[in-house]
């Protein structure tokens, strides 16, 4: 049996990561009875599959092969054992305002539950297979599930089904909840469906002269960006018309793109050593960002939208002012590709990571490098999460879960585990 210390609630999803052989005859405890055992102690409940801290972060939902536990994530204790279903739970998801925790079964099974009465409110079936996508609508009225090619649509009040998109896998809501779009994998075609009503009203369709793999709203919704990672070219949409707003085109194909996290710039990454930064409203080019050796992978903007840092292959990492696109810094230290870019939450950090379990933090400000925490990971790091307050990294690789203290560089906690942890949050 594993023991740890109490570790801030912030990072509790972290430990809860770490998987464990599953105890057999466990006894199927009722709704609300009390368990005085905390989680360093109970890390043997089955495989975990699925965590999600509820939105105040005052609860923790944690799901698998055991059913879904709910943990305290001030004191850790668990609060109580959902009596799950016998079927295997493989996501999990709260709705925007914490009052309602949808489960999904392997089965196909997706339950609802209320976390103020602690019951069971709904359970619905429609899917066929596993469930591997679960997604409230932001006013918490709708509910989608993804399994195999199929999409449903549930009323969340009532449980019924509100519509089925046959062969629509790929969707996003927009940030003011009213508007679903999703794609069609056989036509490429974009839909956009009015979800405020009461049965799911289709607005109209938007006609890519592109093959279409993905959505994205802007951060104000106002544009939707469509775009395939085997062409060369994002298109943006105006959400308010329907219109083609802007076709952004590079000389290769598109990699990856991010928006600022005002909205007004987006930043296309086209699978070569260039990084373009583009005039969201009129989709003219601001800046082209050139110097790295060799194709970039990776970009990202600090939270506060003022600096970009974008990675590429051997080891290429650099800063730049997103106002200017000038070139701040050139973060020498890496010789292999980057897996991971993360910045603090108040942008004076920036943590990357390479092939072979090199953590670095650097300071944003000066490009110098604050901490090289070399030692523990022996593969490559797959996930970081900063804390809520910036004082803790936690990093995960293939044989461990390792927290470090920003401020020295001095690990805090090692965290072993048999099996792959590819996430952390």
């Amino acid at each position: 049996m594993l023991s740890v210390k109490i570790l801030p609630r912030t990072l509790v999803t972290s430990l809860i990561l770490l998987l464990a052989v599953a105890s057999p005859g466990m006894a199927q405890e009722t709704l609300s009875e009390n368990l005085p055992v905390r989680v360093q102690a109970r890390l043997g409940w089955g495989t975990v599959r699925t965590v999600q801290y509820a939105p105040d972060g005052a609860r923790l939902a944690v799901g698998g092969s055991a059913g879904i536990w709910l943990f305290d994530t001030h004191s850790l204790d668990a609060v109580f054992r959902l009596p799950g279903p016998p079927s295997p739970i493989t996501k999990v998801a709260f709705s925007p305002d914490g009052q309602i925790l949808a489960s999904a079964d392997k089965d196909g099974s997706i339950h609802l539950w209320d976390m103020a009465a602690d019951t069971l409110r709904h359970t619905v079936q429609g899917h066929t297979n596993s469930v591997y996508r679960l997604a409230f609508s932001p006013d918490g009225r709708t509910l989608a599930s993804t399994g195999g090619s199929i999409t449903h649509l549930w009323d969340v009040a009532t449980g019924s089904l509100r519509y089925t998109l046959q062969g629509h896998t790929n969707m996003a809501f927009s940030p003011d909840g009213l508007v679903l779009a999703s794609v069609n994998g056989a036509t490429d075609v974009v839909y956009l469906w009015d979800v405020t009503t009461d049965s799911l009203s289709f607005r109209r369709t938007l006609q890519s002269p592109d093959s279409v793999s993905w959505v994205m709203f802007s951060p104000d919704g106002q544009l939707l960006a469509t775009g395939h990672g085997f062409d060369n070219t994002v298109h943006l949409w105006d959400m308010a018309t329907g219109t083609l707003w802007h076709s952004l085109a590079l000389t290769h194909d598109v990699s990856s793109i991010a928006f600022s996290p005002n909205g007004q710039t987006l930043a296309i990454v086209g699978g070569t050593s260039l990084v373009q930064l583009r005039d969201v409203a009129t989709g003219t080019l601001r800046h082209n960002l050139t110097g790295h050796p060799g194709r970039v992978n990776r970009v990202v903007f600090s939270p506060d939208g003022r600096t970009l840092a974008s990675a590429g292959e051997a080891g290429s990492l650099r800063l730049w002012d997103v106002a200017t696109g000038t070139r701040i810094h050139d973060l020498q230290g890496h010789t292999d590709w980057i897996r991971n870019l993360t910045f603090s939450p108040d942008s004076r950090t920036l943590v990357s990571t390479g092939e072979v379990g090199s953590i670095r933090l650097w300071d944003v400000d000066t490009g110098t490098l604050r901490h090289a925490l070399l030692q523990g990971h022996t593969d490559g790091v797959y996930s970081l999460v900063f804390s809520p307050d910036g004082r803790i990294l936690a990093s995960a690789s293939k044989e461990s879960v390792r927290l470090w203290d920003v401020t020295t560089g001095i690990p805090r906690h090692a965290l072993k585990h048999p099996y792959w942890v590819k996430n952390i949050s």
